[in-house]
């Protein structure tokens, strides 16, 4: 288990946002949720997407939970994610980032979360990289979302998974 910082948030960008396949899976009942953003560079892999460090506008959502139903939404979350622990075998790393309340893009005011990171050096040939090329309207920022072609998630659900069967997968 990774070692705890000072927050109680969790970015989320794929299928365990409101609406998405794993929605249903989170075990805590979170104290608020929020549009929102971070940074890097945002991977449709088909049934889910993938982040990895950049400087594109991810849009996403931020969930709010006690310190007390942390831990066990993490746990939940970790195994949902394929994350065994700093030093194993991962397929997304658990990182802290920095998030920003949405639509407020130029606003300075930000938190850090939790999210899920895709390991770098196990991106698949050939994923396709979601641009960030969406705006919203007042805002002059450009961000990039999943999924890219707006499918519901039904049909995401029912992608190909890119991983070899010997890497961690999610539920």
């Amino acid at each position: 288990m990774t070692s705890r910082t000072e927050t109680s948030a969790i970015f989320v960008y794929g299928t365990l946002k409101r609406g998405q396949i794993r929605a249903r899976c989170w075990p805590r009942t979170p104290r608020a949720i929020q549009q929102g953003f971070c940074r890097g560079q945002l991977f449709d892999l088909g049934p889910y997407p993938a982040i990895v460090p950049g400087e594109d506008v991810i849009a996403g959502e931020i969930w709010h939970f006690t310190a007390d139903d942390l831990e066990a939404t993490l746990d939940t979350l970790d195994r949902i994610e394929g994350y065994r622990g700093p030093g194993s075998i991962n397929l997304y790393e658990r990182v802290v980032v920095q998030v920003f309340d949405w639509p407020n893009l130029e606003d300075t005011s930000s938190c850090i979360a939790y999210t899920y990171q895709l390991r770098e050096s196990i991106l698949p040939p050939g994923a396709l990289r979601i641009q960030a090329t969406r705006f919203f309207e007042g805002c002059s920022q450009p961000f990039a979302a999943w999924p890219a072609d707006d499918a519901p998630p039904e049909l995401t659900s029912q992608r190909a998974d890119p991983f070899p069967d010997d890497l961690p997968k999610t539920p």
